[in-house]
């Protein structure tokens, strides 16, 4: 397409398309499941995005897209997740997170809170990132941490984790 203003259909990809797909990489790499296709599949996390695409993201486009509907676009994205042909694995999707997170989730976050807008799904998609920096999943297999804050982001957690353990031997 060629349009005047490239803005809103950026925004309409890293929110809706990659703001998506990270939340299934993290919340799949969690799980175990080692692909879009095979995260997506699981009943529970498919309502999960349907319902953070169609109720927090697509709220936050409100700026006109001639010829894009947002309910198709999220049915065709559904869709184009659940394909298993595109073997798309949730670690190289989760790699980077520091660096992408900012534009595919935590912005629409903000609009959100801005406006006074519930942000559950957003919240559990970004503890996701933050639980996958632990660096294992729900199993207790490693995970490798692939972004350029990975010390630094690992630091902190450990920090956080000290800090919660503390308060949970003062009570």
């Amino acid at each position: 397409r060629f349009v005047e203003r490239a803005e809103p259909w950026e925004r309409l990809k890293l929110r809706m398309l990659n703001g998506s797909h990270s939340t299934i990489a993290y919340c799949g790499m969690l799980a175990g499941w080692p692909t879009v296709d095979a995260a997506i599949a699981q009943p529970a996390l498919r309502r999960f995005v349907d319902a953070l695409m169609r109720e927090e993201i697509a709220p936050t486009l409100v700026e006109d897209l001639p010829g894009v509907d947002l309910e198709t676009y999220r049915v065709e994205l559904l869709a184009r997740f659940a394909n298993p042909a595109l073997a798309h694995r949730t670690a190289q999707i989760a790699m980077d997170g520091s660096q992408k997170l900012p534009q595919r989730l935590l912005g629409t976050a903000r609009e959100r809170l801005a406006a006074g807008l519930p942000i559950a799904r957003l919240a559990l998609a970004v503890a996701a990132w933050l639980h996958h920096l632990r660096g294992t999943d729900e199993t207790g297999r490693p995970i490798t941490i692939d972004d350029p804050l990975a010390r630094e982001l690992g630091a902190l957690q450990r920090e956080a984790t000290l800090q919660d353990g503390n308060r949970a031997r003062a009570l």
